[in-house]
């Protein structure tokens, strides 16, 4: 049996940093969806409603792109 090549480990770090991510995001989305709809049941303005979640994505854009430098 042929030794483990370095490549197949970088391989597999990425896609567990990519399964990571898509989480995050499918979270974040299904968080700020479910603020939208409780702050339009308080009766906030639409664009103060996506106010939190534009925050929040700008946010982590943000740290993806400090931890990719």
């Amino acid at each position: 049996m042929a030794p483990r090549q370095p490549f197949a480990k970088t391989l597999g770090a990425a896609w567990l940093l990519f399964l990571v991510v898509v989480v995050a995001l499918v979270a974040g989305s299904v968080g700020a969806g479910w603020l939208s709809v409780k702050l339009a049941e308080l009766g906030w303005p639409v664009w103060l409603r996506f106010l939190p979640a534009g925050l929040a994505l700008a946010l982590g854009v943000r740290l993806l792109v400090r931890r990719m430098k």
